[in-house]
Order: structure tokens, then C-alpha cells, then sequence
């Protein structure tokens, strides 16, 4: 079996040769209505230069004997030979007969020694068939009568007539041959991807193939096809930074950037749109557009701080670029969003810096502003997403309303304040947040970078630049080697709480020096808080300072246990709440 895919126009695909399409009998009848054709047209007339029309699928094997059976594309390749029939009848009507024969020819054969129609060039599914061989003919009046010889037809009729009779009122506003001609280059140079299949495959195999696959395993393929039409100078090399940047996540990235650009988008749309961009920006723009974007997005994924301050940099971002601490948090929170594995704010991440790009590169109060947006992203998920464990497109379509208002650059102070005030208005309640905060624990390997995220950011509130003791590293599995976790129960003694799984509560974590904690092992709670009382177990930690002061008193007199990890717990989840992540 041999399954060949290319790039073809819709002129090519009619001028396939002496080859009769047919569409065969195991396929469903002709069913596109009135809603199908109308956007079909809107889809031709949308663009300048032609636009994606999907795939044909195409069983070549008995081509030879002149039939290639069509296994997927029945309804389109039948409803772009209706919108040829009328535009031929509106060319006979304003007297363009030579156009008229022309058109023709794309839809018949006909005697190369008299010029007799000889037959259609598409074998229309058997539920229309009698009614389309009848008005494809070139003798055609536009009658429809409702019988056929001695065969009704009327079923047929109500089938093809509504999308004709849409087709017929769009082109009577076509008064010149002109006007004709400009649809006709549109239609003719809008393309599909044909795959032709020769062999013994089953077809109904195939069909489920192709419909599983579709845009999703051929989107990027689609596009690549056609910028590389284009002969844009440079389109190989930049075209492999971009796959290379996308890596294993193309068709993320292209939903992504049109987002960013222009707002929802459908995934059976998304390649649709592209070209739509590609055609406004023309081919050129458009490729460093998306280059640009898939360049910003490989940093939100995967890249690191020195790769962010560069772009930042290179893009004329200084206000941000030359502060140290403005580009840090920023990075900071890129790197939240990874952990929490939530990828919907990268379009108007993008869109926003676009927008700071183009207006205020070197303001710092509008840099600050920024900082702050992309902060409140990490803080609205952290809360809703990863506590709350709500569902993570809770927000998305408020994202993809707002990400292409970023593009009105004058709006940008506007928009992130509305957009601030939109995710404090959805953000979960103390109620819903408390329980769940409470119930965080770290008791495998796995919980060790989120533990530390918590921490990391408990122990920095409040504290801005050099300040900072940064406790959390993603690219570390967790936070640097230089500290630890400690389970201030001892983790030894367990079994003697009446539920041991208390102890790897948040209640009873803190992060520590590796010399301080090689001072904790097998010591009890007041023999640890004696020791964390020296200035040098708590230096650059301010929660462990906050620990001391809150619980030294109490752990002197009442101990430490089940009940006074709870009780922290409900501290750190109020301050969480009300501080460390609000906004």
C-alpha cells in the first residue's frame, strides 16, 4: 500500500486528467445544506490569494481505467461543482459565453472531435446523482423538474437545489466578467492536501484513519506547504526554529499564537486561520511573527532566566531587561506556571509583552505593571487550580477574549487592570481555598517541588531584590542543595501520632541549611527549637523566624503534636491567603 499526500489547488485537483471522480457507495449521500455552503463561500471570498479547504482523500488504484474513487471530500468537491454551475450560469447571463465554456470544461468531458458533452467529471454520491448529471450539463436552463425520464427525483431536488439557490443569489451581485473572474482566481486557488492511496487497504479503514488523524497530525504540515509556496527567502532555516521551538508541542504553539493575535479559536479551525493571518500580514510578516512567538513561547516552556532577560532585551524591553528584579520575578512566576503544569496564560503573556514592547519599553512603572500581571497569573492558579484543584480551563476563554485586546497597545495600562480585576473576582473563596491548603503534605519525592514552592514563597513575602533567599528551583527537582526540608516531629517518631501521616503535614515542614538540619537529626521539638533559636538557623529564613516566635512558647510548655501542626496549618493557610498569594 502506498498513501501519497501533496498540495493541490482546486484548479488542479478539477484538471486531474481523463480520470472520472466517484464517489462510492458505501459513503453517506450528499448532506451539506444551505449552513455548509454559506461558509464554504465565506471562506473562498475571505481571501486574496486562496485558503486551506481540508483534505481529499483520494483510492487511486484504478486510475488507470479511468475512476479514482473519492473516500473523503465527497460533500466539498460536489459543493464547489455547485458554485461553478451558478457562476456559469451568471456568466451565460451577462453574455460571457467564452467564460461559461470554460467553466465547463472543469466540469465534463467532452469530444475532442465534436465537442459533445461525453459525461460529468465527478459521479455524484447515488443519493443526488440523476439531479447534479442533469444540471451539469452545458445545455442547462436552470429548471428543476421533478421527474427524469420515468424516475422522480424530487428527493434529489431538495438535496442539491437549496445550496444552488444559495450559490445563484451570492453571484447575481457579479455584474462584469471582472467580478466573475476575481471569485473564480479565489476558488481556483484555494487548496486542499490530496492523499492518494494505491493498494488494498480498506477503505473504511482508511476513512477512519483520516478522520482520526486530521488536522491535529497534519496542521503543521499544512502550513509548512504553504509558506514554502510562497518562496519566502530564508523559509527552511526558520521554519526548522520554529518546529525546533514548538519541539514536541506544534500544534499548542499554533493555537497559542493565534490566540495571542486574535482571540478563540476552534481546533478544526486552526489551520483556517492561519492563512487567514498569513494572507493579512502577508507570508513574509507572518512567518517572523510566528517566529517571534514560538521563539517567546519555547522560554515560557523550557527556557531559562538569562534566555528571558535576552529576549527581553533584543525586543526593546529595557524597562524590564535592565531591572535585575523585575525581569527575576517575572521569570519567577514563568517558572510557577511550569510547575503547576498550566500553559493557558502563554497567549496573553505574549500579547501583554507585545503590547509593553510597542509603547513602553524603557517605562518602569509600566514594567512593574507587567511584573504584576504575569504575577497575579501564578497567584489565580496557584489558588483555583492547584489548592482549589478546580478545572484548569476555568479561565481560558476570559484569556482568549482579552489576549488580542493587548493588541491596541494604547489600552495596555486598561486592560491589565480590567484583566487583574476579572481573576480577583474569580478567584476561589477562603471557605474552599483553608481545607485544602491544610491538607498539603510532603511524603515522596514527588510532593517535594511544590512543598518547596510554598515554602519558598511563605519565606519571601514581603521581601523584594537582594532580599530574597530563593528556596525553590523547578530545573533542581524542587530547591537547592544547599537546604532541606524538615519535618519538625521528627519523622522517626511517626508511629507514636495518632495518625503518622500527620507528620509530612505543612504544618510540620520547614526549609532549613543542611548544617542546620545535620543538628536536628533524633533531637525532640524542644531540643530542636533551642537550636533553631541561634541567628544562624534562621538567616535569610524568615518563616523559620515566624516559627520560633509563634509556637517557641507553646512547644515549651504543651508540646508538639498532632494538634500543633494543625494549628499551624491554619496559620499558614490564613497568611497564604489573605497574603502571600493575594491580590
Amino acid at each position: 500500500m502506498a498513501i501519497t499526500p501533496s498540495r493541490q489547488t482546486v484548479e488542479q485537483l478539477l484538471n486531474i486528467g481523463n480520470a472520472r471522480f466517484l464517489v462510492p457507495s458505501y459513503q453517506r449521500g450528499f448532506d451539506w445544506g444551505k449552513d455548509e455552503a454559506d461558509d464554504l463561500w465565506n471562506d473562498v471570498i475571505s481571501s486574496d490569494q486562496g485558503i486551506y479547504l481540508g483534505n481529499i482523500v483520494l483510492d487511486v488504484e484504478n486510475m488507470n481505467r479511468g475512476e479514482i474513487s473519492i473516500v473523503d471530500g465527497q460533500q466539498r468537491i460536489t459543493t464547489i461543482c455547485l458554485l461553478l454551475i451558478a457562476c456559469r450560469a451568471r456568466a451565460i447571463a451577462i453574455k460571457e459565453n467564452k467564460l461559461a465554456n470554460k467553466i465547463t470544461e472543469k466540469l465534463t468531458f467532452s469530444d475532442s472531435t465534436t465537442g459533445e458533452m461525453t459525461g460529468a467529471r465527478l459521479g455524484a454520491s447515488m443519493a443526488v446523482r440523476d439531479i447534479f448529471e442533469y444540471i451539469i450539463r452545458d445545455d442547462w436552463k436552470g429548471d428543476f423538474p421533478v421527474k427524469l425520464g420515468k424516475k422522480f427525483v424530487k428527493r434529489q431536488i431538495n438535496k442539491i437545489k437549496p445550496v444552488y439557490e444559495l450559490f445563484r443569489e451570492r453571484v447575481s451581485s457579479l455584474k462584469k466578467l471582472e467580478d466573475i473572474s476575481t471569485l473564480l482566481k479565489k476558488l481556483y486557488g484555494s487548496f486542499v492536501i490530496k492523499i492518494d492511496v494505491d493498494g488494498d487497504l480498506d477503505v473504511f479503514d482508511l476513512f477512519e484513519r483520516a478522520n482520526a488523524r486530521g488536522l491535529e497530525l497534519n496542521a503543521a504540515d499544512l502550513l509548512k506547504a504553504d509558506l514554502f509556496s510562497a518562496e519566502i527567502a530564508g523559509i527552511e532555516e526558520t521554519w526548522d526554529e520554529i518546529v525546533e521551538n514548538a519541539d514536541t508541542t506544534m500544534m499548542r504553539m499554533l493555537k497559542y499564537y493565534l490566540v495571542a493575535r486574535k482571540g478563540a479559536v476552534q481546533k478544526k479551525d486552526i489551520f483556517k486561520n492561519l492563512q487567514r493571518q498569513s494572507s493579512e500580514l502577508k507570508p513574509d510578516i507572518f512567518v517572523k511573527d510566528l517566529s517571534d512567538f514560538s521563539a517567546f513561547y519555547a522560554i515560557l516552556r523550557e527556557g531559562r532566566e538569562e534566555d528571558l532577560r535576552s529576549y527581553f532585551e533584543a525586543n526593546g524591553c529595557l524597562g524590564i531587561s535592565r531591572n535585575q528584579h523585575y525581569c527575576h520575578d517575572i521569570y519567577s512566576s514563568i517558572e510557577a506556571l511550569r510547575l503547576f503544569r498550566v500553559t493557558q496564560p502563554y497567549p496573553i503573556i505574549y500579547s501583554a509583552v507585545k503590547a509593553y514592547q510597542e509603547k513602553y519599553g524603557d517605562n518602569a512603572e509600566m514594567a512593574k505593571l507587567l511584573r504584576s500581571l504575569i504575577e497575579t497569573f501564578e497567584k489565580y492558579h496557584f489558588v483555583n487550580n492547584v489548592i482549589c484543584e478546580r478545572v484548569g480551563n476555568e479561565i481560558e476563554k476570559t484569556y482568549m477574549d482579552f489576549a488580542p485586546k493587548f493588541n491596541n497597545a494604547k489600552d495596555f495600562k486598561k486592560n491589565c487592570n480590567e484583566l487583574i480585576k476579572i481573576l480577583q473576582d474569580k478567584k476561589a473563596s477562603y471557605e474552599e481555598f483553608e481545607p485544602n491548603f491544610k491538607e498539603l503534605s510532603y511524603s515522596t519525592s514527588a510532593d517535594l517541588p511544590l512543598i518547596s514552592y510554598v515554602i519558598d514563597r511563605i519565606n519571601n513575602f514581603d521581601r523584594v531584590g537582594g532580599q530574597k533567599t530563593q528556596l525553590f528551583f523547578l530545573d533542581r527537582k524542587g530547591f537547592r542543595r544547599s537546604f532541606n526540608v524538615e519535618h519538625f516531629y521528627p519523622d522517626s517518631k511517626r508511629g507514636e501520632l495518632p495518625d503518622p501521616d500527620v507528620a509530612d503535614n505543612i504544618g510540620n515542614l520547614l526549609i532549613i541549611s543542611l548544617h542546620t538540619n545535620s543538628k536536628l537529626q533524633a533531637k525532640t521539638p524542644l531540643e530542636k527549637i533551642e537550636i533553631l533559636k541561634n541567628k544562624e538557623s534562621f538567616a535569610n529564613l524568615p518563616h523559620v523566624k515566624t516559627f520560633i516566635e509563634e509556637f517557641e512558647n507553646h512547644i515549651k510548655t504543651k508540646g508538639w503534636g498532632a494538634d500543633e501542626i494543625a494549628m499551624r496549618a491554619g496559620k499558614l493557610a490564613h497568611s497564604a491567603y489573605h497574603k502571600v498569594w493575594h491580590f
